[in-house]
């Protein structure tokens, strides 16, 4: 491993000058670690949020084929009762039917 030595600076100047740029160096490079983490974490929340929405769309794709049949069956099940209101026969008044006007009519 070879170490990046540092170059013997005459002029005070010049050496400041580099010891600043390495500085800078060293920032931008923790930065774009530090973005590159924070991307890293932003693209797993991105897949986590993509996975919970394919989840949920099957979630409500399931729940409207269980309504859609839950309506054809009331459909279904009021069909069969208006049938079989069509075959009984009229309503007649019995007596305790009437209305208490009609019973006493006074």
């Amino acid at each position: 491993m070879s170490q990046h030595k540092r170059p013997a600076f005459t002029c005070p100047e010049v050496a400041k000058d580099y010891n600043r740029s390495l500085m800078e160096q060293e920032h931008a490079t923790s930065t774009t670690e530090r973005l590159a983490q924070q991307i890293d974490r932003l693209l797993e929340r991105l897949a986590q949020a993509e996975d919970s929405q394919r989840q949920l769309q099957q979630q409500a794709e399931a729940l409207a084929a269980e309504r859609d049949a839950l309506v054809q069956r009331l459909r279904s099940a009021r069909a069969r009762v208006d049938a079989l209101l069509e075959h009984l026969p009229p309503s007649s008044p019995q007596a305790g039917d009437a209305t208490p006007t009609e019973a006493n009519p006074s």
